[in-house]
This record gives structure tokens, sequence and C-alpha cells, in this order.
């Protein structure tokens, strides 16, 4: 479940850079198309529920809910 569980949370990393590079070019005034917010919204909600899927005992299911 740990291994698991870093997966998910290595793919989030990637998903906040981008994330972030979003919030910049909206903050800075650039025009961003509405799919790019739906497609990170979706990418994340598919981590979300990677992470509800995880079977975790003990430690592990501390962790998952941390995340």
């Amino acid at each position: 479940a740990s291994a698991a569980i870093a997966d998910v949370r290595s793919e989030v990393d990637k998903l906040a850079d981008r994330v972030a590079a979003l919030q910049v070019a909206v903050n800075g005034g650039t025009n961003v198309e509405d799919k790019e917010f739906v497609v990170s919204t979706e990418l994340l909600m598919r981590q979300l529920l990677k992470l509800d899927s995880i079977d975790a005992e003990g430690e592990a299911k501390l962790q998952r809910k941390a995340e």
C-alpha cells in the first residue's frame, strides 16, 4: 500500500506543478482555455479515486488519510 500511495503522491506533485503554471498564466493575464482547467480537474480526481481505492491497514492507512 505504501508504494501505491507514493505513486499517487508523485502524480499529484506533477499535477500541482501544472496547476501552479495555470495560476501564473491566469494571474499574468493570459487567456487560458477552459479545457485546461477541466483536464487538470479530471486528472486530480483520478488520483483521488486511486487513493481512495488503496486498501491499507495500520501505518499505511494513516499515511493514506494524510494525503
